[in-house]
């Protein structure tokens, strides 16, 4: 089938009507972009079932599954249970120690009791015993099953320290499981919003593509006529080939970024999707200081940082406690049967007091140890807070300059369309060369990346100041 006919009239259009490129605009401050699908397109052959198209995915349903499944999320609500444990741990030492044993010993030589008569008084006036006895036990192996309760009793305030202490522990690590979710969300939005990029520039690439292949049949048609050299017509086909090189290296880029965000959901990374612009992009900000305010609230590091030094204020405690001499409370109970002389059954209940009245200054040192470490971590607390704001400052400041860079970029890409398309008539009525025509339409192509870039740098900004305020 020959080509058909192509008027300059077509590829105007093909340049500012329906077929043409999509627009992205610039409404006051906020940002906003056409919904673009993530889908590659392929060619069916003929009689082939065409699969269906992957489920959508948004972007608020790719951060609450990375929220759920990430892997790093999920370590790090392991390190909660490890925490809890070590609570439970810690509330158990307030409570007694129930321990049993057992004893085995080997008499190396006989045991001998001699009982003088009389020894043990006189029942009726008869004497017990009534003559001098002596009893010997043979050598043999002694089995002593023993039971003993120890309940700690000074011990008490420093054991309720302790807990307390990791109970601290845990929430410090409730703060740094919420610093990951909001890190993870962080990543998960640039990811995404990669992949709007990367699918935006595919739809540049194939729009131009379009562009290049009308181009084409219509320098074909003047080289027919006579009117454009045969080298017009390899300089068109040349730069075609050149964007379709573009066009597969994009879609490449394109299922790498898929994976990696399937990773961080953590799923299957074969799993197929389609993403859609989220609303959000077009959403204000309120004022610097409103916002500094909230990241002082919400940042997980400035909690996580309170936890620490609640921990290391108790640390300091702990240590004070040792000064307490330490009083036990045991009941022991013990049980023998192979020595006939002494009693089967013995049990005991009595008190334990220990205490070091001289350490050397080692407990004074400890306590003084402490101290310096309460103090460092509040010392690195006060320094989290100031990087806290320095990161709301900027990343507020890096949103503000990228909201101006796409009113820059849309302007600019708005003046190229309209160059390609005066450079399209003129070529029409023999006023411009093939090579205007060809510049104007990769200054067009050049300017419509820059403005994607720049719309996606701006949410990628966006997302960063979300992180920044401690937002998930």
């Amino acid at each position: 089938m020959p080509p058909r006919n192509l008027r300059v009239e077509d590829l105007s259009r093909l340049i500012s009507g329906t077929t043409g490129f999509r627009k992205c605009h610039l409404a006051g401050n906020s940002l906003a972009a056409a919904v673009v699908s993530v889908s590659l397109l392929f060619v069916a052959p003929a009689g082939a079932q065409v699969p269906a198209d992957p489920a959508v995915l948004t972007i608020e349903q790719a951060i609450q599954q990375a929220a759920q499944n990430n892997r790093r999320v999920r370590t790090a609500q392991l390190e909660i249970l490890k925490a809890r444990s070590g609570v439970a741990m810690a509330r158990s030492r307030r409570f007694p120690n129930i321990s049993l044993g057992v004893q085995a010993f080997q008499l190396l030589s006989p045991l001998e009791f001699e009982f003088d008569k009389g020894s043990f008084g006189r029942v009726l006036g008869v004497p017990v015993p009534p003559f001098d006895v002596s009893i010997e036990e043979p050598r043999q192996l002694v089995v002593i099953p023993t039971a003993t309760i120890i309940q700690p009793i000074s011990q008490q305030h420093r054991l309720a320290l302790g807990v307390r202490q990791a109970l601290a522990a845990e929430n410090a690590r409730r703060e740094a499981l919420r610093g990951q979710q909001q890190t993870t969300a962080t990543d998960t939005r640039n990811a995404y919003y990669a992949i709007l990029q990367t699918q935006q520039t595919i739809d540049a690439q194939q729009e131009a593509i379009k562009f290049l292949r009308e181009f084409e049949r219509t320098v074909q048609q003047r080289v027919e006529n006579g009117t454009a050299l045969q080298a017009d017509l390899l300089e068109v086909r040349a730069r075609l080939a050149k964007q379709v090189y573009d066009l597969t290296g994009a879609r490449n880029q394109l299922a790498q970024q898929e994976e990696q965000l399937n990773q961080l959901l953590g799923r299957d990374v074969r799993t197929t999707f389609r993403v859609s612009v989220p609303a959000e992009l077009s959403a204000d900000l309120p004022e610097l200081s409103a916002l500094q305010e909230r990241a002082l609230r919400q940042r997980a590091e400035l909690r996580q940082a309170d936890w620490g030094l609640r921990v290391a204020d108790l640390d300091t405690r702990i240590a004070r406690s040792e000064y307490v001499p330490d009083v036990t409370l045991s009941f022991q109970a013990l049980h023998q049967s192979q020595l006939q002389v002494i009693p089967q059954n013995f049990f005991q209940v009595g008190l334990t007091l220990s205490w070091e009245p001289w350490d050397w200054g080692r407990r004074r040192a400890n306590i003084e140890a402490r101290k310096r470490t309460a103090e460092q971590v509040r010392l690195q607390r006060k320094d989290v807070e100031d990087q806290v704001l320095i990161d709301v400052n900027t990343r507020y400041r890096q949103f503000g300059q990228a909201r101006e860079l796409v009113t820059v970029s849309s302007v600019t890409r708005d003046a190229a369309r309209e160059r390609l398309r005066v450079m399209v008539d003129r070529y029409g009525q023999n006023l411009a060369l093939l090579r205007d025509v060809l510049e104007a339409q990769a200054a067009l192509a050049d300017t419509n990346r820059q403005y994607q870039q720049a719309v996606w740098s701006a949410a990628s900004a966006r997302a960063e100041l979300q992180r920044a305020l401690g937002e998930a």
